[in-house]
């Protein structure tokens, strides 16, 4: 039952529609901030922190879609296994 959960993809429309709203909320943020922050720099230091935060979240999201595989950044499923049957 895990396998079928993990090896089950996220519905394309969901996927779309968030990275939709993540561009157009990123896109539209510093027009919100210039009226609540009167400096321009910290409003733009804010907007470059914030996307940085949100397009990482994205990235990591795009990773963890297929943690199984051979890259570095995988899950070792074989040395998980070894250590599980040492451990038994």
């Amino acid at each position: 039952d895990l396998l079928k959960l993990a090896s089950t993809p996220l519905p394309f429309p969901l996927v779309q529609m968030g990275r939709t709203f993540l561009f157009i909320w990123t896109f539209t943020i510093p027009f919100a901030l210039v009226g609540i922050i009167e400096e321009l720099y910290s409003v733009l230091i804010f907007v470059f922190f914030l996307t940085y935060g949100f397009i990482g979240l994205e990235f990591v999201s795009m990773k963890l879609l297929h943690p199984f595989g051979d890259s570095k950044n995988d899950l070792d499923l074989n040395g998980m296994g070894q250590a599980t049957i040492i451990g038994i």
